[in-house]
């Protein structure tokens, strides 16, 4: 019988190119204008308000100074914290973001919206940056604009196990305080002010049960995860005074809440900043930072609100947060124009072992399709990532203790926008490789690719599951700064081989055969380019006891280059971690920051 296994019929043809063509752009193929031509961004999302948004926090331009006691490069987790703990403090503090402000109702909501939130040089106000280079090795994803990764993060609140703290990676004085309960209690203050609980209904949609079920099968106990999103309380001022609504499970966390649930850094370290005297400025693109003799700090930027303004501010304190791609950024080109930094900037760039995997087309409905704004009858996508499958054994050698072996195997939800981009996507992938599936399984492939222009409940890809990982690699990879370009790279050959992402990929193989589907690696990884894609990007001015080793020592100061410390100097961002983590690195980001604040003021950096 010549069926759908073995006949590509014109029609199949067509539409299989142009889902390769949507798959190409999901897995970082499409460069965002970053590599070829530059796409126009024309409008922003239909809902973006026109003229100032009265949920701003961000100053107008107009009001920046010449100079400030404190500047903070960035807006992110350690951006973040420190501006809220410094300018407690009394002092004038100045966050400068490259991007701009992000509202509930502004985020992508359809495939037209992705096109136009691109980060790139023609749309600088984009919120979603590509950093995909030729040489590179790692492709990076992250977010640009006010509260930096929380905008596009899922929210989770994972710690590393002790297992981790103990390396010696870290600097003595971080092995320490892990061991004397220090940077417990300091998760433990970042946790409250960014709300972390567990949803009352992680169990009760499919895709968490299916996760569990599979889990117990291969011997693995699954968890709930700690979440940074409001669930208890609806259309009310939070304890920063902005007003949220409770999570509706709709699934866009890693797309933008359009909803106002999640706890992004816009809803509470940032407004108690503001509240406190600090000034905000968005599209503040920082190109480089200079010493004077006299030891100020002169940063340059160029504003790209409307038109692109050159200009110097000048700093007694200096603290970078702008990540660990665009802190190190930065620092290269400052050490291009003389600034003396360590011979470690650049190193220990790890992609925090984080891997991504389908169980595409299995034997049972997953509901993975997020639906926005639109419910959909007898669905529930659930929050992004809720679970997890957890391979962090309590019986273990210490000193036999492999971990590479040990992480953190989460569930996961396509993003409304990107649903019907995804699932044409992996219906071409699946009419090119049809002897894989039964024909029953092409039925529901075809139903994705022909049906409807919206994904169909009973296709594919509502059949499917996505499996993400928090593991370890050995953060031997490296940013190069491409001085024609201007931008940095990763340099880490063969980085696809590394022992976790292999051990990782062969576990959820296991999860794709349990639920019937055909297991999917990364496409970045095993069809477009053989990359590792990163989207928690760490190291690149990692912590060390010494110049030697590190960019910073334990309390974020820069190191100069034969070991001295330049006063006023700080970086505080997840560039300075060291190390994979086998978790998701905002908490760890958030209470390092926590514990740099705490030192600063001690020690009276600040002049208190």
């Amino acid at each position: 019988m010549e069926d759908d296994k073995k006949k590509v019929n014109r029609r199949d043809f067509i539409s299989a190119g142009a889902g390769a063509l949507a798959g190409a752009g999901f897995f970082g193929v499409l460069q965002n204008g970053q590599d070829g031509k530059q796409e126009d961004p024309g409008r922003e999302p239909a809902s973006s308000p026109r003229g100032p948004d009265p949920r701003n926090i961000a100053n107008n331009f107009k009001q920046l100074k010449k100079h400030y006691p404190v500047v903070i490069i960035g807006s992110g987790y350690g951006g973040s914290v420190l501006a809220a703990r410094l300018s407690a403090q009394g002092k004038q503090v100045c966050v400068l973001e490259r991007g701009r402000e992000w509202h509930p109702g502004m985020f992508p909501k359809d495939g037209g919206d992705l096109s136009k939130v691109a980060f790139n040089k023609m749309n600088p106000k984009g919120l979603v940056d590509s950093n995909i280079h030729k040489k590179s090795n790692v492709d990076i994803i992250c977010a640009s604009g006010l509260g930096g990764t929380s905008l596009l993060n899922a929210a989770i609140a994972s710690r590393p196990e002790a297992l981790v703290w103990q390396q010696k990676d870290w600097p003595k004085e971080i092995r320490e305080d892990f061991a004397n309960g220090k940077i417990t209690n300091y998760m433990n203050k970042a946790q409250r002010v960014l709300a972390s609980t567990h949803h009352p209904d992680a169990m009760k949609v499919r895709k968490t049960q299916l996760h569990k079920q599979m889990g117990e099968e291969l011997g693995v106990p699954v968890k709930e995860l700690l979440l940074n999103v409001n669930h208890t309380f609806d259309k009310q001022k939070n304890d920063y005074g902005v007003v949220q609504n409770a999570c509706t499970m709709c699934g866009d966390c890693c797309s933008g809440c359009n909803v106002g649930s999640k706890n992004v850094l816009t809803v509470n370290y940032l407004p108690l900043a503001r509240s406190q005297g600090a000034e905000i400025y968005t599209m503040m693109d920082v190109s480089y930072v200079e010493k004077t003799k006299e030891g100020k700090y002169v940063i340059h930027y160029v504003n790209k609100e409307n038109k692109e303004i050159e200009g110097v501010i000048t700093a007694d304190v200096l603290i970078m947060a702008a990540g660990s791609m665009g802190t190190t950024q930065i620092m290269m080109r400052s050490r291009f124009k003389g600034l003396r930094l360590s011979e470690a900037l650049g190193s220990r760039f790890s992609a925090n072992g984080d891997i991504m995997g389908f169980s595409y087309n299995g034997l049972t409905q997953t509901d993975i399709l997020g639906h926005g704004l639109n419910k959909r009858a007898g669905s529930t996508s659930g929050q992004a990532i809720m679970v997890y499958a957890d391979y962090r054994k309590d019986n273990y050698d210490p000193k036999n203790v492999d971990l590479m072996e040990r992480y953190l195997l989460l569930d996961g939800t396509v993003p409304s926008a990107l649903g019907p981009m995804v699932s044409k996507a992996f219906a071409a992938w699946a009419l090119a490789n049809s002897s894989k599936f039964s024909d029953e399984q092409m039925k529901k492939v075809r139903k994705d690719l022909f049906d409807t222009a919206e994904p169909d409940v009973d296709g594919a890809i509502n059949n499917s599951l996505i499996f993400f990982a928090c593991g370890h690699d050995s953060s031997n990879g490296r940013y190069r700064l491409d001085d024609y370009e201007d931008r940095v790279h990763v340099v880490w050959p063969n980085v696809i081989n590394e022992k976790g992402f292999q051990t990782i990929n062969r576990e959820m193989a296991k999860y794709a055969k349990a639920h019937g589907g055909i297991y999917v690696p990364n496409p970045r990884m095993t069809v477009f380019g053989h990359r590792m894609m990163a989207t928690h990007p760490l190291g690149g001015c990692p912590m060390g006891d010494d110049a030697q080793t590190g960019v910073v020592d334990h309390n974020g100061r820069v190191f100069t280059e034969d070991g001295k410390i330049h006063k006023g100097f700080f970086v505080v961002d997840a560039s300075i971690l060291p190390r994979s983590l086998g978790a998701t690195p905002l908490l760890t980001v958030s209470a390092l920051a926590e514990r740099i604040a705490d030192h600063i003021i001690a020690d009276h950096t600040l002049g208190i």
